[in-house]
C-alpha cells in the first residue's frame, strides 16, 4: 500500500501515476469533491489498474480512518470476487 499526494495538479504528474501502476494493482482516489480528480488519474492509467473513489463535499474533511476503513473494504471485496 502506498500513498501518492500531487502538492499541485498542473501539470497533472501523469508519468508518476503511470510509474506507480507498474507496482500498484488499484487506485483509490480521495478527495473533497464529486470525483473531477479521479477521472484524470483514470486518463492517466489507461486502463493499466482500476481506480476507486471515495469523496465528500461541503467542507467536511473525512478521517483517516473512514478512507483506510473504505480501502480495506474494497480490498476485501475484490479478494472475495477472485477467491
Amino acid at each position: 500500500m502506498g500513498l501518492l499526494r500531487p502538492i499541485t495538479l498542473y501539470p497533472f504528474p501523469d508519468e508518476e501515476i503511470r510509474r506507480l501502476a507498474k507496482r500498484a494493482h488499484h487506485f483509490f482516489v480521495s478527495e473533497m469533491s464529486t470525483g473531477q480528480m479521479v477521472d484524470d488519474v483514470r486518463l492517466a492509467l489507461a486502463g493499466r489498474a482500476p481506480v476507486d473513489f471515495y469523496g465528500r463535499c461541503g467542507g467536511n474533511l473525512p478521517t483517516a480512518e473512514e478512507i483506510a476503513s473504505f480501502v480495506l473494504r474494497r480490498v476485501r471485496e475484490e479478494v472475495t470476487l477472485h477467491a
